[in-house]
């Protein structure tokens, strides 16, 4: 199985070249990262973080929602 094409095809359907959807990629999997380690330091600490990891989902799932709409009109 090529991977090649099907990475291309993905791309096209997002309407984005390679680097940028690669740029995406990176942004959300760290966007992802900061909040897991936050919820992971709160459930040994509740007093940290109280309200940052919640805040840093809600932008990364209002920035997802913005992406969405974007794609499809």
């Amino acid at each position: 199985m090529n991977i090649f094409p099907k990475s291309k095809k993905h791309c096209d359907k997002a309407n984005e070249t390679y680097i940028q959807h690669m740029s995406v990629a990176i942004k959300l999997s760290s966007g992802l990262f900061l909040p897991a380690l936050m919820e992971f330091i709160y459930s040994l600490f509740p007093a940290f973080f109280e309200k940052g990891a919640s805040s840093k989902k809600i932008k990364l799932y209002n920035y997802l929602e913005e992406k969405r709409i974007d794609h499809e009109n």
